[in-house]
């Protein structure tokens, strides 16, 4: 399964041990999902978690924060904002989320601003779900480990979609090159963050965020 997390999402995580948003991260840390983060989303993420009022909520420090958000940065997919489709929403940064969770092919974007986002992402395809529902689907789904040729199978799914698309293969492959060669600079920066990540010692830390803190209005597991 394909999770987008909001920011929001994340602070209900750091700042209780016991609520569903803890467990989606768990799960992520854990790569039992797959989890998208573009450079702008992942920057948000440090923004808003390392304010001085956060830290204190989650009894962390800057650079605590700082290695669990390097963890996270070691498991997810990374996202190339090749596209926008503004204006869809009127907060700057929702648009941004959900441009990530439409470049990246998000299939769940787990957020608690259903208000917002919930009709938004499904003209996208994607589904918005808060993280209890998120926890829910995410328990009863097994992460496929089984490695493919890739070979092949990138031709045959080449193949498919191009034909889809109405464009020649040979126009599908030069757009798709074109496009990664977009992307290296945000593979650098999340190569970047991974390489000095400790998953370990992210998922330490966050053992020790908001410990014993009731989880946040909307994100008890029930």
């Amino acid at each position: 399964m394909r999770l987008l997390l909001d920011s929001s999402v994340l602070v209900a995580a750091f700042r209780n041990d016991r609520g569903a948003s803890r467990k989606v991260l768990e799960s992520v840390l854990e790569r039992k999902v797959n989890v998208l983060v573009s450079v702008p989303l992942l920057i948000e993420y440090e923004a808003v978690l390392t304010r001085p009022d956060q830290l204190a909520a989650m009894g962390l420090t800057a650079a605590q924060t700082n290695a669990v958000l390097d963890g996270v940065a070691a498991v997810a997919e990374p996202v190339s904002m090749r596209f926008v489709w503004r204006p869809q929403l009127k907060d700057p940064c929702d648009e941004m989320v959900l441009e990530t969770a439409v470049n990246g092919g998000a299939q769940r974007l787990v957020t608690f601003n259903m208000r917002h986002l919930q009709l938004a992402a499904k003209a996208f395809g994607i589904v918005a779900v808060t993280p209890l529902d998120a926890w829910k689907e995410i328990r009863t789904v097994r992460r496929s480990n089984v490695a493919l040729r890739l070979q092949s199978s990138l031709l045959d799914e080449a193949r498919r979609v191009s034909a889809s698309e109405g464009v020649a293969l040979n126009q599908f492959i030069n757009v798709a090159v074109a496009e990664k060669l977009s992307a290296l600079r945000t593979e650098d920066y999340f190569r970047e963050r991974a390489s000095r990540a400790d998953l370990a010692k992210a998922k330490r830390i966050l053992k020790r965020a908001g410990k014993g803190k009731s989880p946040l209005p909307g994100d008890e597991i029930r």
